[in-house]
């Protein structure tokens, strides 16, 4: 379970990486570091409302073993 009640999720989607959230996908990208990029960038629009946002990005294909990384950013 997650301390954070909204959580964007950066999964690969094929060839391509898409920005989940809430189940669904709010995205498509060419690369990782895009969609990771688009991501933190509504999360940080999102935590300007008062709501407490995680961004997790899996790993890229053959890299399974490693954990997932949670995208932390210096609160202000």
């Amino acid at each position: 379970m997650s301390l954070y009640p909204l959580e964007y999720r950066i999964e690969p989607d094929g060839a391509a990486w898409a920005v989940m959230f809430g189940g669904e996908s709010h995205g498509g990208f060419d690369n990782r570091r895009s969609a990771i990029k688009s991501a933190v960038a509504d999360a940080i629009r999102v935590e300007k409302l008062g709501y407490r946002v995680a961004v997790v990005a899996s790993r890229p294909k053959g890299c399974e073993t490693l954990c997932e990384r949670m995208i932390k950013r210096p609160h202000a």
